[in-house]
């Protein structure tokens, strides 16, 4: 499901964009194409543009407290959210299971910061039970960080469906 971001979204996101290309075209030439840097907002700034989204059109209350893996609430339900301009996926860390919440809401913004589609909205366990699998069976060290493609989230999400 897609839906529109306030316009003062996407003028933010033109603005980052220049700057980028900005920051870009003042390296030298021999640099440009082989920079490292990419100047990505996914992060802190994503993560709460994804809570603003929840807040809006979930009716997401955030949660007081910093708790692990937890968001806010829907209803009395925890939440935890995930947002992303990448298309790929999203990043998830080793949380024990009283730290994880039963409902997970994830949301890719378009790099034009116009709109938004919801990925995923359901039980967490469902969308990334095969990655605690490989952190609970050892495969995996629960210090890594692994990502979970969108296109996996939603095959979880057509399940549910």
């Amino acid at each position: 499901m897609k839906s529109d971001l306030p316009p003062c979204v996407a003028m933010f996101f033109k603005a980052h964009s220049e700057l980028v290309s900005a920051l870009i075209d003042d390296c030298e030439a021999s640099q440009r194409d082989s920079s490292q840097l990419k100047f990505t907002m996914d992060g802190k700034l994503i993560g709460d543009i994804g809570e603003w989204i929840a807040i809006r059109h979930f009716g997401m209350k955030l949660e007081g407290t910093n708790r692990k893996g937890v968001d806010g609430k829907i209803g009395e339900e925890d939440v935890e959210i995930k947002a992303t301009l990448r298309g790929d996926g999203v990043a998830f860390r080793y949380l024990s299971p009283e730290h994880r919440s039963p409902r997970l809401l994830v949301f890719h913004i378009s790099p034009d910061g116009c709109n938004f589609e919801t990925i995923y909205d359901g039980p967490q366990d469902h969308a990334v039970n095969n990655l605690y699998k490989r952190w609970d069976s050892g495969e995996v060290k629960k210090s890594t960080q692994c990502m979970v493609r969108l296109s996996e989230l939603s095959a979880k999400q057509d399940e549910l469906n």
